[in-house]
């Protein structure tokens, strides 16, 4: 069973990022000190932010199960609040994803359930963060319920994500969880209406792209640089191709988060003439770097080549703020845009249809 879950990604926006929930860890210390001294008495009644304060912490310090009981606790006293049930949406995927099989159905259910319910406190999702983990957890257990052959359960489900904006066409063609449900007339009309979406969306960010690669400000580059087998690879081996350079490191989360993206693309647009190359800046013992990298390029099945970075090429790329920093240099060597941060494969997907379409269409 498949189950595609958001997993790290969410987790680390709900603990860290635009829930705001710093704020709620900080609370405490925003209160004046009478407000605080009452309550600490030994038999004062926690409040909704006290719960969701602990579960906060204990799922920064891994104790996911912990985190879990505080955050459910926390929705009962306060139903309205947005954050927990996000919170815990998250986290229940996160836990799913490192559960075995059974435990791993009931937490899903269980995630889907969480944002479902973050969906009724005004009837609407806020935002992308919101609208991008309901999604994605619906899609997830209408995959549950597809293998389980609950054919009504599975199409309710994933009609949900449909709706919510899930467009990962190639998802529902490939994924073998759906096909107890694949000729199934509302399936079908499902994954046509996704990929009619899909293809529009697509049109749309392709063309935002275009304005503003043409705006983008060029600077020169290159790289000669010794791969994991110390060969020398130069940015002039991949001349005449579309060419991603993904400056990143094996140590860096974001980074990580990108690799699938890439071997994706590499997957899909080797043919019509892309090519991906990975600049490591790693830490730690520079004897161990190679071992390193080739081990997290096996288990992550990589399928582009990798080198090793140094000080001079960093150094050449203007404005360089932290990893990953991605370059993607048109077919004439020339780079057209620069990335800083990780990016949904969409957009990724979109820089290099508009290059390629570009070198098709001089």
């Amino acid at each position: 069973m498949s189950f595609r879950l958001i997993g790290a990604a969410a987790l680390a926006f709900a603990l860290f990022g635009g829930v705001d929930c710093s704020r709620v860890i900080a609370a405490d210390g925003d209160k004046p000190k009478e407000e605080k001294k009452e309550e600490k008495k030994a038999d004062a009644e926690p409040t909704a932010l006290d719960l969701l304060q602990e579960g906060l912490q204990n799922a920064q310090k891994g104790d996911f199960v912990k985190a879990t009981e505080f955050i459910e606790k926390a929705i009962k006293k306060d139903p309205k609040d947005r954050r927990a049930p996000f919170i815990l949406g998250a986290i229940l995927q996160h836990r799913a994803g490192m559960a075995e099989k059974d435990a791993k159905r009931e937490l899903i259910i269980k995630s889907a359930d969480a944002l479902r319910q973050l969906k009724a406190i005004d009837g609407k999702l806020v935002g992308p963060q919101e609208n991008g983990l309901y999604r994605q957890a619906l899609y997830t257990e209408a995959t549950v319920y597809a293998v389980e052959k609950k054919t009504d359960k599975a199409l309710a489900s994933l009609k949900d994500a449909v709706d919510a904006g899930f467009s990962e066409v190639d998802a529902l063609n490939k994924d073998e969880d759906f096909d107890s449900i694949r000729k199934n007339p509302e399936f079908t009309a499902l994954v046509e209406k996704v990929a009619a979406a899909a293809k529009k969306e697509m049109e749309a960010m392709v063309a935002g792209v275009k304005k503003e690669m043409h705006a983008f400000k060029t600077f020169p580059f290159t790289f000669s640089l010794p791969d994991l087998e110390d060969k020398t690879v130069k940015l002039a081996d991949f001349k005449g191709k579309v060419t991603i350079v993904d400056v990143w490191g094996t140590w860096c989360p974001p980074c990580r988060e990108e690799i699938p993206h890439f071997v994706a693309l590499k997957d899909k647009y080797a043919a019509k003439g892309l090519a991906i190359v990975g600049i490591n800046y790693e830490r730690g013992d520079q004897a161990k770097w190679k071992a390193m990298i080739g081990q997290f390029a096996k288990e992550n099945k990589m399928n582009y080549p990798c080198v090793i970075g140094d000080e001079k090429t960093q150094d050449s790329i203007p404005e360089f703020t932290g990893f990953p920093t991605t370059l993607f240099i048109d077919r004439g060597g020339k780079v057209r845009f620069k990335m800083t941060g990780s990016a949904p494969y969409g957009v990724l997907e979109a820089i290099v249809l508009s290059l390629l379409d570009e070198a098709a269409n001089p």
